[in-house]
């Protein structure tokens, strides 16, 4: 099937010679049977289950106090742990002797509740629990 300029059937050249312009319209490509989809992305994507969403994990600790150091053992073992399978490892600091560890937003430990500091093999376990 020729697909042809605006002109119509009698714009074969031009008056120098070239060969015309074509002008691809939705009917032109309905008229070829050429699919046009509005959105091409479905070319990239994968059809079937869509990718579960990757978590991320923020470490809220209080700075005046020092808690730095242990928001960081912990980022550490979050990071060995799970690895590209996390979005994010945020580290916050806070004040007034915060040290709150939430994946997604839900606090998964809070110093406030616990009265204690998460142990690495409580804390990796409750971050498995809010993955899943």
């Amino acid at each position: 099937m020729c697909l042809q300029g605006r002109g119509g059937p009698s714009d074969n050249a031009s008056a120098d010679g070239s060969l015309p312009s074509v002008v691809l319209t939705r009917s032109t490509y309905a008229a070829a049977r050429i699919p046009l989809s509005p959105d091409p992305a479905h070319l990239f994507m994968k059809r079937g289950r869509p990718l579960p969403r990757m978590a991320e994990v923020t470490i809220t600790y209080c700075l005046p106090c020092r808690y730095q150091f242990k928001a960081v053992q912990d980022a550490d073992a979050i990071l060995t742990e799970f690895g590209t399978k996390l979005e994010g490892l945020r580290l916050v600091p806070g004040e007034h002797g915060v040290y709150d560890v939430a994946v997604n937003g839900r606090i998964v430990f809070s110093l406030d509740k616990e009265e204690r500091f998460p142990e690495s093999p409580d804390l990796i376990a409750r971050i498995r629990a809010a993955l899943m």
